[in-house]
């Protein structure tokens, strides 16, 4: 899997999510949170 953002095709109609893990950590522990967002859409 790479680090890479989601590309949103130019879109400015999104809000922007920064997600920070920690050292032994890795970008997959934010999986289960993407795919919330994904389904659900961000809180207001």
């Amino acid at each position: 899997k790479s680090d890479k953002a989601a590309d949103n095709g130019g879109s400015n109609n999104t809000k922007k999510i920064i997600c920070i893990h920690g050292w032994l950590d890795n970008l997959n522990s934010f999986l289960p949170v993407a795919e919330k967002l994904v389904t659900d859409g961000p809180s207001k």
